[in-house]
């Protein structure tokens, strides 16, 4: 499950609801290390366990490294939504805002 293989009409694309669901269980992953966060390192669809559509668990973490977890939601980001146009950005900085309490994003 990669967007970025096959042809353009034949990549995987995810829903919005597909993503909020990521990204939030990304928030929990980050959220149970309190302020000594360790960053997954390669959170994407192909790291996630998925059940009914939604990802339920997060597996492999060879690559976890201590850090911010700014990183791992960049990544992320690119990963789900590897063709959002540049005029989305702005949703986007409001939606991972909200998701992730980030004030610097504003």
């Amino acid at each position: 499950m990669h967007p970025y293989i096959g042809a353009p009409t034949d990549r995987v694309t995810f829903s919005d609801e597909q993503v909020a669901s990521a990204m939030l269980l990304l928030r929990r992953y980050h959220d149970t290390f309190g302020p000594d966060v360790v960053c997954h390192g390669d959170f994407g669809p192909w790291n996630l366990v998925w059940r009914s559509g939604l990802p339920v668990a997060i597996i492999d973490f060879d690559k976890a490294y201590p850090g911010d977890p700014g990183d791992d939601v960049a990544y992320a980001l690119r990963m789900f939504r590897p063709n959002t146009p540049q005029s989305a950005g702005s949703a986007w900085r409001f939606e991972v805002h909200l998701t992730f309490k980030c004030d610097h994003l504003q």
